[in-house]
């Protein structure tokens, strides 16, 4: 007569079959979770908001920091076009005067 077989989960890892060599035999989330746990998830989720809240701030600044940049250059290009013609008069009437 042979022994009885013993269950997986007592048998050592090398004896047991491929599916149960790697996973858990069982698991549970324990219902008591300290307080400082709880506390901490707060202040983490406060942080993540109020960084993301400073981080849309600074991108809608950007924002309108660039649309103002694209208001200058389009000003300066006019304003360049502008002196060309400027300069081109300013020659001709040089050379009507000699």
């Amino acid at each position: 007569m042979s022994a009885p077989e013993r269950p997986v989960s007592e048998r050592p890892v090398s004896e047991r079959p491929v599916s149960e060599r790697w996973a858990p035999e069982r698991w549970a989330i324990d219902r008591r979770v300290p307080l400082a746990v709880i506390l901490a998830i707060l202040m983490q989720s406060a942080a993540a908001l109020l960084w993301a809240g400073a981080a849309n701030e600074r991108l809608a600044g950007l924002e309108a920091r660039t649309a103002r940049i694209g208001e200058l250059v389009e000003r300066t290009a006019r304003l360049e076009e502008q002196t060309k013609a400027a300069n081109a008069a300013l020659g001709r009437i040089e050379e009507r005067l000699r």
